[in-house]
Order: C-alpha cells, then sequence, then structure tokens
C-alpha cells in the first residue's frame, strides 16, 4: 500500500490576490540569521507538521511522529478516464550529498534513489525528475560533511555527475547552493551550473547593487515551462529570503534575495500569459512557510518545499485567495524518500482537476543503479 493522498481543485477561481509583502534582502558581510537549517530525523520517526483545513488553520489535533515503515510503495493512483491526463512529476529535496545508506544501510543512498527514480520512469515514461535544493554542502558524508570536498569548485562532486546519470530534469538552487561567495560564486558556476544538463532554477535572486560581477548568476532560469502529455505545466523556483545561517553567515553574499509572495505575484501572471495550464513552485522554504505562502498567493497549483527536511505523507491542502485548493508536499532529505507528484488535467479544458501524491521510501527494497553505484564508489575511494 502507498501513502498517497490527492484532492480535487475548486472550480470558482478569482483574481490573483494582492501584491505580496517586503523588499528584496541583501545578505551583508555582517549578517547571521538566528535559524539554522533542520538536521536529519532521529530514530527513524517521521514529524508531521498537521493538515490544513480549508480556512488555512492547522489542525494542531492531527500533528504526530509517523513511524518510517508505515509510508510504503505499492499500489499506483486511480487509473485516468475520457479526456483525463495525468502530468508525473518525481522529486526529492536536500540531498546534501548523502552517497551512502544510512541506519546501518536501511535508508536512502544514491544508486537506490537512482534506481527507484529510473523503474518509476519506467512506470511513468512522461515524467518529470526535479530536486529542490541543497544538493551538497552543508552535511553530506560522513557524517555531516566532507572536509575539503565542501569547498570551492570541488564542493558540487559527484552529484552533478549523479545528477546526470539519472536526468534530472529541473534543478532549483538551496541556501547551500550559495554557500560560497568567493572568487563571484566560481564554485557555483563551474561546479555546478555549467556542468548540469537540465536547467536551474531560481527566480528570486539577483546581484545585489554592491556586486562586482554582473556574470555570477549565469545560467539560472526563474522558471521553466514544460510540455508534458500535450499540457504546458510551468515550474517555478525560489529560495528561501533568509539565505544565511549561523554556520554559514556569508551564504547569498552580496546577493539581493526578493520576497517570495511578491516573486510569485509577478512571476505566476507571466508564466499563465506563455499559456500555462498549470502552476508547480519549487521552493527551498520550510514546508510550514511553503502552506503560509500557498494560503496567500492565487494561480498556484502545487508546492514542492524543503529545506527543514519534513516528510509530508498526507501533504497539505490549503485554500488559496482565487479559490482553488493548493497541495504543499515535501520528501524529506538525504535521499531518503522520492515523491511522486500528479497532476490530473482535462484536456478539452486544460485546467487542472486534482492533485495526487504519494511519498515512496527509498530503502533495501529499491533497485540499485549500477552506473551510479559506480560513481559513488569512486568517490568514497578517492576522497
Amino acid at each position: 500500500m502507498i501513502f498517497s493522498h490527492f484532492f480535487r481543485h475548486n472550480e470558482s477561481r478569482g483574481k490573483a490576490s494582492a501584491a505580496g509583502q517586503g523588499q528584496p534582502r541583501h545578505v551583508s558581510h555582517r549578517e547571521a540569521t538566528a535559524a539554522g537549517d533542520a538536521v536529519e530525523l532521529r530514530n527513524g520517526a517521521v514529524p508531521h507538521s498537521g493538515r490544513r483545513s480549508h480556512d488555512g488553520t492547522v489542525n494542531s489535533e492531527k500533528q504526530r511522529d509517523i513511524p518510517r515503515d508505515s509510508i510504503q510503495t505499492g499500489a499506483p493512483f486511480p487509473p485516468l478516464e475520457g479526456s483525463l491526463v495525468g502530468v508525473d512529476i518525481l522529486h526529492f529535496n536536500d540531498f546534501h550529498r548523502k552517497l551512502n545508506p544510512s541506519q546501518d544501510g536501511r535508508v536512502g543512498g544514491a544508486a537506490r534513489l537512482a534506481g527507484l527514480a529510473e523503474k518509476t520512469r519506467q512506470e511513468f515514461p512522461n515524467s518529470v525528475l526535479v530536486s529542490v535544493g541543497d544538493v551538497a554542502n552543508g552535511n553530506g558524508d560522513p557524517p555531516y560533511g566532507c572536509g575539503a570536498w565542501d569547498e570551492g569548485v570541488r564542493s558540487f562532486e559527484p552529484v552533478v555527475k549523479i545528477f546526470n546519470e539519472m536526468k534530472v530534469d529541473l534543478l532549483e538552487l538551496g541556501n547551500s547552493e550559495f554557500k560560497d561567495p568567493s572568487n563571484n560564486y566560481e564554485s557555483l558556476q563551474k561546479g555546478l551550473i555549467s556542468k548540469f544538463r537540465g536547467e536551474v532554477l531560481c527566480g528570486n535572486v539577483e546581484r545585489g547593487p554592491a556586486y562586482p560581477d554582473e556574470h555570477a548568476l549565469d545560467g539560472i532560469k526563474p522558471y521553466s515551462i514544460k510540455q508534458l502529455q500535450g499540457m504546458n505545466v510551468a515550474f517555478i523556483g525560489l529560495v528561501a529570503q533568509d539565505m544565511a545561517t549561523r554556520a554559514n553567515p556569508l551564504m547569498g553574499f552580496g546577493l539581493a534575495v526578493a520576497n517570495l509572495d511578491e516573486t510569485l505575484n509577478k512571476l505566476i501572471p507571466e508564466v499563465r500569459a506563455k499559456g500555462a495550464d498549470a502552476v508547480i513552485v519549487m521552493a527551498h522554504e520550510s514546508f510550514n512557510g511553503c502552506v503560509d505562502i500557498a494560503g496567500r498567493v492565487s494561480g498556484i497549483d502545487a508546492i514542492l518545499a524543503g529545506r527543514d527536511h519534513k516528510q509530508s505523507p498526507e501533504a497539505s491542502e490549503v485554500k488559496a485567495p482565487d479559490g482553488r485548493t493548493t497541495l504543499v508536499t515535501e520528501a524529506g532529505s538525504h535521499g531518503a524518500f522520492l515523491g511522486h507528484m500528479r497532476l490530473v488535467l482535462d484536456s478539452s479544458t486544460r485546467s487542472v482537476l486534482r492533485v495526487e501524491d504519494r511519498l515512496m521510501p527509498v530503502d533495501a527494497s529499491a533497485p540499485i543503479d549500477p552506473e551510479v553505484q559506480a560513481i559513488v564508489d569512486a568517490f568514497n575511494r578517492n576522497r
């Protein structure tokens, strides 16, 4: 049995909500935020942040820890009939270069994650594979870092090679990708962006007024519109505005990080005007933060969250200002889970009818991708 969840969209849709709040945040040399990134879960527990009712309130009595073993793979989504089409999106976040299985070999591992993604893609051949930020720096192996491998242009090795082998289509930048501002973010440019074969997204980061290199953010797009199953699906990338952490106060130094609501209220009408039938937001922002955004911003069909490393087996349904229901979900961290979201659209009206989501554990039952395993083995030998 899979642990899945789906909702139907409200048919009444109003106009876009009012503009968000706040101004672009400039990360200064002195600044360090009080909040740091969450650490990996302990004791195999899966935190649940509570489900949102349609009025946007959290039902606190629903909050609980769900054992990891209660989330299982199995039955597919309900069959599609008539003019309905399904757009399948496979997602993971906060990989943090967690190459090898953890918890005595029971959980995760890059080769298993790649194998499960490939197996799912064979079953759903038109699916898209996306990563929602923090791919390498911060807390990889062993157990939360890689010494010299966490610095400079090598800081994304061998993750970018693994992602290319996995054929990851879209990569949203997390705050950890901006960890090293030296030499005009040379590590980000030469270590990740120039080598990654997919598209790199981040729509709310710009060069600050005092930043010297106008090419520091070359190769980063605010969004991508993909034609999937005959439907136009827009993916918008965002990173948390409070990018720096206590441990890394220079994350994002010299960059202007715009308010997420304001960015979405600008970009959603833009992608809709370009023919987007559905809008997915890839936000390296906390699960609860994304739930709040979904309740304030119109025009979003689903949000893929990240940063706080939460599993959301039941996801959250949030009533948006335009009357639609937006699904918010997150797939844990460190390659321990692979999320599978399905947008169900009516091809005759080109409208989203419902969103379905399941969370699949990456464990010993997952097939091992031999090419990715070879990359991991080589890295383990040479680092």
